[in-house]
C-alpha cells in the first residue's frame, strides 16, 4: 500500500506563500544545477545539442522563476495584510 503524502497545515496564507516559494527555489536551483551539469557535457558532443539544451533549460529555469517570485510577491502582500 502506498503512502500518502499530506500537506502540511499553515497557521495563515503568509506562511503558506512561503512555504510554496521555499519550495519553487529549491526546485529552480536543482533545475539550473542539473542544466549546467547538462551543458557541459554536451559541449562535448554537438554545439547545435549545447544550444538547444541550453534554451530550453533557460525557459525552464526563468518559468520555475517567475513562479518563485510570485509566491514571495503574494507572501508579502498577505504578511502586510496580516492574513
Amino acid at each position: 500500500m502506498a503512502k500518502e503524502k499530506t500537506l502540511p497545515n499553515f497557521p495563515n496564507r503568509a506562511a503558506e506563500e512561503l512555504y510554496w516559494a521555499g519550495r519553487q527555489l529549491i526546485k529552480t536551483l536543482t533545475i539550473a544545477i542539473a542544466l549546467a551539469i547538462t551543458m557541459f557535457i554536451a559541449q562535448f558532443f554537438n554545439g547545435v545539442l549545447t544550444l538547444l539544451i541550453g534554451f530550453i533549460g533557460f525557459i525552464l529555469v526563468l518559468a520555475t522563476g517567475t513562479y518563485t517570485v510570485g509566491h514571495f510577491v503574494r507572501y508579502f502582500v498577505y504578511r502586510s495584510r496580516h492574513q
